[in-house]
């Protein structure tokens, strides 16, 4: 049903089958030796001393403040670290190829030459983004889930399931945004390093901002916060954030949708 009525997001989805499978395992790789660690230094300062070495504004940004906790470790270590550095580069990298990936191989205009529209193609495109983003998190949130059950340690699931969401929409806006780079300059270099450089000042907006008098609640404007600020793992996603990452997300494929059209593909 999916291919007959989404072909281009059917088929990107198969195409890329075995690549989502090695990323799953990848994530739930860095899960395994990451969670039970806690339970080695849980009854120790060991964890606590580490954080106390940041300044305390800092500490709050990463969500080093809560390490002493197996709520606190997991969204520092899992979410707020390892799993998101990773689902960010799959999320970017299969942006990147959506568009400028296959403008640059010199492929993009023989694909377009089929009755498909760019619009068609950009968000179908953007759609199997989605869903593989979204598979990556619930892989992360199940093992993450599965983990802390087995260890015993005292996790809230919906703090997992709520974080597991904000991460999907979070990477799913981060790749959806260099297909918008994409559909404006169709150069992959050119891509990864603007979507980079936006990932990572929005980064260190979040975590700069709290400590400088003058720029203190310009937090509030970097998706990171929208996706940690309320500490999810522990007090549960915050809803206001969920929002603004899907919407995020919607303005820039429809950002992608209004370049890709407006521009000449190159061939």
């Amino acid at each position: 049903m999916l291919a007959d009525r989404m072909p281009i997001a059917a088929k990107t989805l198969y195409d890329g089958r075995r690549s989502l499978g090695f990323w799953a395992l990848a994530v739930v790789v860095v899960v395994a030796v990451n969670v039970p660690v806690f339970t080695r230094y849980e009854d120790t300062d060991v964890l606590t001393a580490q954080a106390d070495a940041l300044p305390e504004s800092l500490r709050a940004s990463l969500g080093m403040d809560q390490i002493a906790t197996a709520a606190g470790y997991i969204q520092s270590t899992i979410f707020g670290m390892n799993a998101l550095v990773l689902l960010l580069i799959f999320a970017i990298g299969f942006g990147t190829r959506s568009l400028a990936g296959e403008e640059e191989a010199g492929t993009l205009d023989l694909l377009l030459a089929h009755p498909v529209s760019r619009r068609r193609w950009v968000l179908e495109r953007v759609g199997a983004l989605v869903v593989s983003a979204a598979a990556l998190a619930a892989a992360i949130g199940v093992s993450v889930w599965a983990f802390t059950v087995s260890l015993g340690l005292d996790v809230p699931a919906s703090g997992i399931a709520g974080a597991s969401l904000a991460l999907a929409l979070l990477a799913s806006a981060c790749g959806t945004l260099a297909v918008a780079i994409g559909a404006a300059v169709g150069r992959r270099g050119i891509v990864l390093a603007m979507t980079a450089g936006a990932v990572v000042s929005a980064y260190l907006l979040r975590a700069v901002a709290p400590q400088v008098a003058a720029t203190d609640g310009l937090e509030r404007l970097s998706p990171f916060d929208w996706y940690l600020g309320s500490d999810p793992v522990a007090n549960g996603v915050d809803r206001l954030g969920v929002v603004l990452l899907a919407v995020l997300t919607v303005a820039c494929a429809a950002a992608a949708v209004v370049l890709i059209e407006r521009r000449d593909i190159r061939t």
